[in-house]
């Protein structure tokens, strides 16, 4: 793969706790850094939630291998084209050339 072929910006999002302002603090996605990716359709899947036909897409999105994408685990989300992706399966580099992590990413679903 060619760097012209990561044509999608993806920023990478994990749950911290923040301080609220009141003394406490709480859940929240914090933004951790951006890449570029390349992000490769999935599955289109229709299922019935709560009365509402709802789509979920399942995609794999593709990373260069470095010290800020080694930190990337499946409870992260990210953000693509202003749509955003759980995590469902941690990184791995499909091809042990310690270039590249492929990940299983899907959207239209809670985390």
């Amino acid at each position: 793969m060619t760097a012209g072929q990561l044509r999608d910006r993806a920023l990478f999002q994990a749950e911290e706790l923040v301080p609220d302002g009141g003394g406490g603090s709480m859940l929240e996605w914090v933004d951790k850094f951006t890449v570029r990716a390349r992000l490769m359709p999935g599955t289109v899947a229709e299922r019935l939630q709560a009365g509402a036909l709802q789509a979920s897409a399942q995609a794999m999105l593709r990373v260069r291998l470095s010290s800020d994408t080694e930190q990337i685990r499946a409870d992260w989300r990210v953000v693509i084209k202003g749509a955003t992706y759980n995590i469902r399966q941690h990184p791995e580099d499909p091809y042990r050339t310690r270039q590249w992590l492929d990940m299983l990413i899907e959207r239209g679903v809670a985390t």
